[in-house]
């Protein structure tokens, strides 16, 4: 939110990308084996070193952060101290006003706020593979996000509405009814659940209770 507020108090375009296969562009940082399956044809039952930090691995995620930082080190941008996934660098508009550049980063999801985007998106290009070309964002990590023009200024504007109905059809899709009624409270007043004696959840059914936690969790941080 505070991305979109410089880019509109600084005029300048906000361009959204994202990295293809992106944990794939770097190595383990520890040693795994395998042992090999007969997917693997003659080299079945080899013990095989996992190079690339392949999705599913615990370290993975780390490890291309770590090669993602690198690259926007290179390229002279600096993460900032209260979020280090937000980076900053000078720069000066073409009519002499100087400002900070922003990129945020989100895993393989990447903003850019500057008169150079364009610049910096195929910067980003030459190392890594985008899925598609850079274009101004209209959603972005599940918030819609719009461009409202005001006389001869504009401002960015962010809602959850988009991310909530796709909510609402996941869950009724499962086979659940939710109320049309607002409700005051997330909870009856009449439910403890310190004396809840229901059955515990099946492995199926708790992973997607942690699903919809999660799906709550994201609209109320968007909303």
């Amino acid at each position: 939110r505070l991305m979109l507020m410089l880019a509109a108090m600084n005029d300048v375009p906000l361009l959204s990308a994202d990295i293809g296969n992106a944990y794939l562009n770097a190595t383990c940082r520890e040693r795994i084996w395998i042992v090999a399956g007969p997917e693997f044809g003659n080299l079945q039952g080899k013990v095989l070193l996992i190079e690339k930090a392949l999705y599913g691995l615990k370290s993975s995620g780390a490890a291309w952060r770590a090669m993602l930082r690198e690259t926007l080190l290179e390229m002279e941008f600096v993460d900032t101290v209260a979020d280090h996934d937000v980076y900053r660098r000078r720069a000066i508009k073409p009519d002499g006003t100087a400002y900070y550049e922003y990129l945020c980063v989100y895993v393989d999801d990447l903003l850019v706020a500057s008169h150079r985007a364009e610049e910096i998106m195929s910067q980003i290009a030459s190392t890594y593979r985008l899925k598609d070309t850079p274009s101004v964002p209209d959603v972005y990590l599940g918030a819609s996000i719009s461009k409202i023009q005001d006389g001869d200024r504009h401002y960015w504007a962010m809602d959850a509405h988009k991310y909530v109905k796709s909510a609402v059809m996941r869950v009724e899709k499962d086979g659940y009814l939710l109320s049309k009624k607002r409700s005051a409270v997330p909870l009856p007043s009449s439910y403890h659940p310190e004396v809840d004696e229901s059955e515990l959840l099946n492995p199926e059914l708790s992973t997607r209770y942690q699903e919809y936690i999660g799906m709550l969790r994201w609209a109320c941080e968007l909303g």
